[in-house]
């Protein structure tokens, strides 16, 4: 049976054309066998509809004697009703139908009676009744609604065996003798039973067809009782089943001459019913197998319900003398006939129906209750009717007994289809009381042995389970690995091994929640006692499988017990988890309180050696390993520290990190659990019996900083548990090692510290750079022991070293050579201003060239005084005792160099400074000396004799150039007194000599060999070693050029001189500037002097020429005036109108000069500063010149109006001087302002800045006029003297030109600021503003 519809066999896989040739096969006999079950459905539906589709129905029953059994109820209204009432009644038999005997019809059973009558035609009938002989005319009904209910009665009879045979044809597996069989048997009856309802009317042959069926159902019959439920295979081969089948064979024949007579084949039949019963009760009586038992019950009970119904209804009743049934009777107790193929079926196949075996069963149990208890009614019904005399019409009684019976149909539904339980299965529990019974037990069980009880004493005997087992699958699924390895709970009469395969794993779980029937798992070599495997899952993961086996009584798991066992596995498996979790808390606290003792072990020292230690020896009492060590890592390698059970001779010491599976521990920062080291390549052998280990990685964040390894003999003694356990201790050890590392770290941080407090004290209270450095190198010998210390100083410049410092164990101070290798570590570390680090020095490169191999240390370290990207020297330590050097050791190296560093750069800079301070001393006296004194050949002279002061030089000189000669001129020098004369006035060219060379490339030059490089000089001769030349020079002028130089030639100079010398010439350069400046001014002062009292004298020789024009020019213009304005007023005698024309010139032409001469007295008076400045309320000026000029815009037809803001502070000035301001104003606008114009005069306060300061507080007076207007080009003008816009307005209006510049100056020297705005021929406004008087305090 394959796995549509239910667990096959496991095959080995075909390949993909032998699978695609099957298929086809099957398909193909899949087609072949539908098409027979159609062919046979279409028989049994012709003999179905043979009344309304090949003859016509005479309207009454007969049975194969012609005895009537039953007439048609029709209605009375009908002819033919009314014709055949009361003609035929039950019981009569008739002899002649038509021109038809029954002698004949009995010879031919091709004849058909009333064959040749249609509906209306009478036929004469001839019957007897009685023992009497009758003659009728029996009129053919029409189509009647009884014939379809023989129709439908012929279904329901035929169809469920054609069903029944179809399905086992069809879908059910395996295609055997017992297929064939059932196949045939179910057709047959229904062939036999479509058309025996219409066989004694002969139509289309259904009387040979009955006959034939019958005659051939005899031999199938009994040869499927010898092969259902399985074959009986002695009796089978004891008899011989030819002469079964030869024999119904050749009588089946013979039926088609009438031979031989019609109701032997029923003898026939019957006698194969005896001996099916027979071979039941064989079956029954015999051993045999509990399914074949089971099979064996359930065909009985299929017997005797198919046939019990009948012998109750039909011939029980007729043995009591009650009256026989009536047809519809008979035909219900023959509406049970279809339990027999489905009990049969359901028998053969049960263990085959998968999932849908319950509902088989289910529609058994329905189907015999509905039939029994039916015919329990109706037999009941017929007795009660008879003993109590009821008529038809008691229609109350019969509602009252129907009722009773469809009230206890419920209950005794429930007890039959535990009766039709006990049949199928052997036992008729009831899964809800079960789950009930378990649901509450099963989770109580808190270990496997109390689950283990009660599964094995109670839950398996209730449901009759002979084996079963229970293993528990690993948590994390299957491993990569083709073994699985199991865990046994427990197994009960069967074997279970510890290891699965892969596929017997997979089969299991494929196969899980399904029956496996016995030949499924026949071909099975493990596990071949399994019927049903459950799943045992928490949420999504599987924690184990319950197998079950065999089972009394036919070793078959139904669906409802398969939901079950699903259900109570679903329990067993949260007991099993509960049980699981229980044990491991308990193991959980036994290895919590192992891991307490080794926690307090490893943590009762901050020794790292002493943890190491009491780790490993802890490790192997406390838990019983046998080979523990821990390595650590340093560096690139794993390094032993401690370990217990390892034989010496194999033991490995040290290990590199790219091999062994503690390596791979380390890189991957994950434990490493091998349980056959054989099958690992990176497994590295200590001892050869070694076949486990566990390598478990001490972790500190993100730091491996070694190994817990535990090795193991035995096989399985290293469990998963082991590595949770190792996992949990290297946590601790970790802890324990971060711990001690920082008690070692802090305890030497302190040490340090202390140190390093030490050099700092000395640095803060010593400049002496050699005790410093001693200092220091003593803080390294204390915290790193080496074998000696040596301090060297670098200078950059000249890449050399300048001073050397060695410090050795035993406390000795050297003296060391400065002259060292050049391709050395020292030079190395300084020029590439890095440290390097050499380990295992007697093979490092940089010590092959080294002269003494036996001083060769074995590690040294050379770490770079930094200061600020810069090298001052190297510190180095070598050790004698130990290959390499460790990270922390090189951290304090560079810690001590930063400090050395510290000390020489302080030590440079404290030089420097003091340096520095005599330099900026020197610098600073100069300066005074050339401030002190402005004479520029005595401050040459100061020049040259400080700087051979400044840099302790024999000899110096400076030379001014000469700009139109393009010369220099030794103006001043200072020089040994042994050189021959005088140099003084010697003039050198450009290119000439050191000086002309500073003068052609205006650059410092400085020489330590002066005759080598300037031989052509006039100071060939002199004795001159080195030189210095640094050109003067202010901003792009080239001044002169400063030497400096020694006769010596031991002393020369530095950049340190160049530097102070070139700070110095910038001094000289503005020295020279500053006195060359004063001689200047000096002399622009003398001529100053001189034009400032010319200017004295003609300012005096201006104000008396001024003063005699006022009084000379004024006195006699008066006179003038005067008696001119008598001439005109008559006082001197009428004048005749030319005489008065000509005097009102002079009158105009003298008092303009008058003006003139007035306004140039007050343009004078102007310029002065005002008298004693007094507060002046400004807002009353404005008032009263408002007021005296109103009367004369008025005789000018102008108005004039005066607006004055209140309450405006004072100004300070003359009172006199403003009002002049305002009457000019004034006077200016009444004069250009038309007749009828209007003139505003405004004071209001004001904010204006008012000279360079800032905007402060005035007031604002502004005469706006509506006069002709000024252009733009010449508002700036107006307010200079004598300036008029031009000659036409001149004589128009008249004026001096003189009162707008007076009233400006009048304006500024009050602090104020005056202006106007004005448009051609739109007026002017003028305006001027004074600053506001504010009282101190």
């Amino acid at each position: 049976m394959d796995r549509g519809s239910d667990s096959a066999p496991h095959v080995a896989p075909r390949s993909l054309p032998q699978r695609a040739r099957q298929a086809a096969a099957g398909l193909r006999l899949d087609g072949s066998l539908a098409f027979v079950a159609l062919a046979m459905l279409g028989i049994c539906l012709l003999y179905t509809f043979a009344y309304p589709l090949l003859g016509h129905y005479p309207g009454l029953s007969l049975t194969y004697d012609w005895v009537v059994l039953d007439t048609d109820d029709c209605d009375p209204a009908r002819d033919w009703c009314r014709q055949n009432q009361l003609q035929v009644l039950p019981g009569d038999r008739l002899l002649r139908i038509g021109d038809l005997t029954y002698a004949a019809y009995t010879n031919d059973r091709a004849l058909v009676p009333f064959g040749a009558y249609r509906a209306g035609d009478p036929v004469p009938v001839i019957l007897e009744r009685d023992g009497q002989t009758v003659q009728i005319n029996w009129q053919m009904p029409g189509t009647s609604g009884q014939v379809w209910n023989i129709v439908l009665f012929n279904l329901l009879f035929m169809l469920p065996f054609w069903l029944a045979g179809t399905v086992v044809m069809l879908f059910l597996r395996p295609r055997d003798a017992r297929w064939g069989l059932l196949v045939i048997f179910n057709y047959l009856i229904a062939t036999w039973l479509a058309a025996g309802f219409t066989s004694n009317t002969h139509l289309a042959g259904s009387a040979y067809v009955v006959r034939m069926a019958g005659w051939l159902m005899i031999p199938v019959f009994v040869h499927l009782h010898l092969h259902v439920p399985n074959p009986l295979p002695r009796l089978r081969t004891q008899i011989s089943l030819t002469p079964f089948y030869l024999i119904p064979v050749i009588l089946a024949v013979c039926e088609l001459w009438a031979w031989p007579p019609p109701r032997a084949y029923i003898v026939g039949d019957a006698l194969a019913v005896l001996a099916s019963l027979a071979l039941i009760i064989y079956r029954l009586l015999n051993p045999m197998s509990p399914s074949d038992r089971v099979a064996a019950r359930l065909m009985l009970a299929g017997v005797a319900l198919a046939f019990g119904p009948g012998l109750i209804l039909w011939v029980i009743p007729i043995l009591i003398d009650v009256n026989s049934p009536a047809v519809n009777v008979v035909a219900f107790a023959t509406l049970v006939l279809p339990v027999l193929p489905l009990f049969y079926t359901y028998a053969a196949y049960k263990h085959r129906l998968g999932t849908l075996e319950f509902r088989a069963n289910r529609l058994l149990s329905t189907y015999s209750f509905i039939s029994l208890y039916g015919t329990a009614f109706l037999f009941i019904f017929s007795l009660l009717g008879r003993w109590l005399r009821l008529s038809t019409n008691a229609l109350l009684a019969y509602l009252v007994f129907s009722a009773i019976f469809v009230i206890a149909a419920l209950p005794l539904r429930q007890r039959f289809v535990r009766l039709v339980d006990r049949l199928a299965y052997g036992t008729a529990h009831d899964p809800d009381d079960l789950i009930r019974a378990f649901a509450n037990r099963i989770p109580q069980a808190l270990t496997p042995e109390d689950l283990v009880q009660l599964l094995v004493r109670e839950v398996m005997p209730s449901l009759l389970i002979r084996q079963s087992a229970l293993v528990a699958i690993p948590r994390d699924g299957p491993p990569a690995q083709s073994n699985v390895n199991v865990e046994l709970v427990y197994a009960e009469n069967v074997a279970v091994p510890g290891q699965w395969s892969l596929s017997t794993l997979d089969d299991v779980l494929a196969d899980a929640g399904r029956y496996r029937f016995r030949e499924a798992t026949e071909s099975v070599q493990v596990l071949g006692w399994v019927r049903l495997a459950v799943t045992l899952a928490i949420g999504e993961r599987r924690r184990g499988i319950w197998l079950l086996g065999e089972r009394h009584p036919d070793d078959f798991y139904p669906q409802k017990d398969i939901d079950l066992l699903t259900t109570l596995g679903n329990q067993v498996g949260m007991a099993l988890h509960t049980a699981s979790l229980l044990s491991e808390s308990r193991r959980f606290a036994q290895d919590l309180k192992a891991l307490h003792s080794v926690s307090s072990v490893v943590a009762s020292s901050l020794q790292p050696q002493e943890v190491y230690k009491r780790t490993v020896e802890t490790l192997a009492q406390v838990f019983g390993y046998s080979f523990v060590s821990i390595y650590r890592v340093e560096g690139e390698r794993l390094h032993l520290q401690y370990q217990v059970g390892y034989d010496p001779q194999h033991l490995i010491q040290e290990l590199p990190l790219t091999t062994g599976v503690m390596a791979r521990a380390v890189r991957s920062g994950q434990p490493q659990f091998v349980q056959d080291v054989s099958l690992d390549h990176d497994f590295q052998r200590e001892s050869p019996t070694l076949v486990s280990e566990i390598a478990v990685p001490v972790r500190s964040a993100d730091q491996v900083l070694g190994v817990i390894n535990v090795e193991s003999a035995a096989p399985g003694q290293l469990t998963t548990n082991d590595l949770d356990l190792l996992l949990i201790l290297a946590n601790q050890l970790a802890i324990a090692i971060t711990n001690a590392g920082l008690f070692d770290t802090v305890t030497r941080q302190l040490q340090q510290l202390e140190l390093l407090r030490e050099i700092s004290l000395h640095m803060a209270s010593s400049l002496d750079l050699k005790q410093v450095l001693d200092t220091i190198a003593a803080a390294a010998m204390t915290l790193l022991r080496p074998g000696n210390i040596h301090i060297f100083l670098y200078d950059q410049t000249q890449d050399r070293f300048t001073f050397g410092h060695a410090l050795w164990q035993d406390g000795r101070r050297t003296p060391v050579t400065t002259t060292l290798r050049p391709h050395g570590l020292s030079y190395q570390v300084v020029r590439s201003a890095a440290p390097v680090v050499v380990d295992h020095a007697d093979h490092h490169p940089l010590y092959a060239d080294w002269a003494d191999r036996a001083t060769v240390p074995q590690s040294i370290a050379g770490v770079p005084l930094m200061r600020a990207g810069r090298a001052l020297g190297v510190f180095t330590t070598a050790f004698f005792d130990r290959q390499t050097i460790a990270s922390q050791d090189q951290q304090l190296l560079t810690m001590l160099a930063d400090q050395a560093a510290v000390a020489v750069d302080n030590a440079q800079l404290h030089a420097t400074a003091l340096r520095r301070v005599r330099e900026f001393e020197s610098l600073r006296q100069v300066e005074l000396a050339l401030a002190s004194n402005l004479n520029l050949h005595q401050l040459l002279q100061t020049i040259v004799a400080q700087v051979i002061a400044l840099v302790d030089a024999q000899g110096a000189g400076l030379y001014i150039y000469l700009p139109e000669l393009d010369q220099l001129e030794l103006r001043v020098s200072q020089q040994p007194a042994s050189w021959p004369g005088d140099f003084s006035g010697t003039r050198l060219q450009r290119h000439e000599g050191l000086a002309g060379a500073v003068l052609a490339s205006n650059q410092i030059i400085m020489t330590n060999d002066y005759h080598a490089n300037f031989s052509s000089t006039p100071f060939a001769d002199v004795p001159v070693s080195s030189v210095l030349g640094v050109p003067l020079t202010w901003g792009s002028e080239f001044l002169g050029v400063l030497t400096i130089f020694n006769t010596d030639t031991g002393r020369a100079f530095n950049l340190d001189d160049q530097r102070v010398v070139s700070l110095l010439s910038g001094q000289v350069a503005v020295a020279i500037v500053n006195a060359r400046l004063y001689e200047d001014a000096r002399l622009r002062a003398e001529k100053l002097a001189v034009a400032y009292a010319e200017l004295k004298q003609l300012d005096r020789l201006k104000d008396e020429f001024v003063q005699t024009v006022s009084h000379e020019l004024r006195t006699p213009l008066t006179f003038v005036c005067g008696y001119v304005d008598l001439l005109l007023e008559d006082v001197m005698g009428t004048l005749n109108p030319q005489q008065r024309e000509a005097l009102s010139i002079v009158s105009d032409r003298a008092a303009a000069t008058v003006r003139l001469v007035n306004d140039i007295i007050s343009m004078q008076q102007a310029e002065m500063e005002p008298r004693q400045p007094q507060p002046v309320d400004l807002a009353d000026l404005v008032q009263t010149c408002g007021e005296s000029a109103r009367m004369t815009a008025l005789s000018h037809g102008i108005e004039m109006g005066v607006m004055v803001a209140p309450n405006l502070p004072p100004v300070l000035g003359d009172a006199d001087r403003l009002g002049e301001v305002l009457d000019n104003l004034l006077a200016n606008a009444i004069k250009f302002s038309p007749n009828g114009g209007i003139i505003r005069v405004t004071a209001a306060p004001a904010l204006a800045r008012l000279g360079d300061d800032d905007a402060q507080a005035g007031i604002k007076v502004t005469i706006q006029d509506q006069g002709i207007g000024i252009a733009a080009d010449q508002q700036t003008r107006i307010w200079e003297r004598f300036y008029q816009v031009d000659s036409t307005k001149t004589r128009r209006f008249g004026g001096t030109g003189l009162g707008l510049a007076i009233a400006k100056r009048i304006v500024v020297a009050h602090g104020g600021v005056v202006g106007v705005e004005s448009q051609l021929g739109a007026g002017s406004s003028f305006w001027f503003i004074v600053p506001a008087y504010q009282p101190a305090g």
